[in-house]
């Protein structure tokens, strides 16, 4: 029972720790001057009112926001949206801008496809969406359990935060590199699949609570005094 209660306590910070990720990320891309046959570095953070009138199949997207929706953050090295629309033509590949007081702090950026569908994006759990579907059985659940058991949690604060920056709980990957939760391609932690790691924890310690709850049922019945 004290198990149960540590995953518990270890979903409810889990989830307090996604409503504080900020999902949103900037990269510097290289743009070539035709006038004068130079490069220059811009960011595609950068729009301008007429971004609406692009071409060449680029439309804007919504982004996916934080994995739990709370209060909105302004970003300083994103500019805010002015008339840019969702679904509308731009024509600036990877831009992007912040869709003001949005609860989510969801962004939106140009780009030819939708990135919420693309692989690394949102966790999309309709089923029209995915392929080779397979529920785990008893076995598997028993085996991600334990895997969890033996997961190093450790509290730590970033470097680049400062010696007063709060302190942060969670497991390094290289402790776990083969770890259904990580997502190696970014070195991040997956919170959906860590998630649904715990549930399946969760759901293997009730099916093992429920096994001892019959074993005492039968021992009652075994044990039973008879009448005199």
């Amino acid at each position: 029972m004290k198990r149960l209660s540590w995953i518990n306590a270890m979903v409810l910070c889990l989830l307090c720790t996604m409503a504080f990720n900020d999902c949103s990320t900037s990269n510097t891309n290289e743009a070539t001057n035709a006038d004068s046959g130079t490069t220059k570095e811009t960011s595609p953070t950068e729009t301008s009112p007429t971004d609406n009138g692009g071409s060449g199949g680029l439309t804007w997207f919504t982004t996916c926001g934080d994995p739990v929706c709370s209060s909105y953050r302004s970003k300083s090295n994103i500019a805010t949206c002015t008339v840019q629309k969702e679904g509308a033509s731009c024509n600036q590949d990877g831009a992007q801008c912040d869709i003001a007081n949005n609860n989510c702090n969801r962004l939106l950026r140009c780009s030819k496809t939708d990135p919420k569908q693309q692989p690394g994006g949102c966790p999309i759990s309709l089923r029209k969406y995915k392929k080779e579907i397979r529920y785990l059985g008893p076995n598997e659940r028993a085996k991600l359990y334990r895997h969890l058991m033996q997961l190093k949690l450790a509290t730590y604060r970033y470097k680049q935060a400062g010696p007063k920056s709060r302190q942060r709980l969670g497991f390094m990957i290289d402790d776990n590199p083969h770890s259904l939760a990580i997502d190696p391609q970014r070195d991040q932690i997956d919170l959906y699949a860590y998630t649904s790691m715990v549930v399946a924890a969760m759901q293997q310690q009730a099916r093992t609570l429920k096994q001892l709850q019959q074993q005492i049922k039968a021992l009652q019945k075994t044990c039973k005094p008879k009448a005199q």
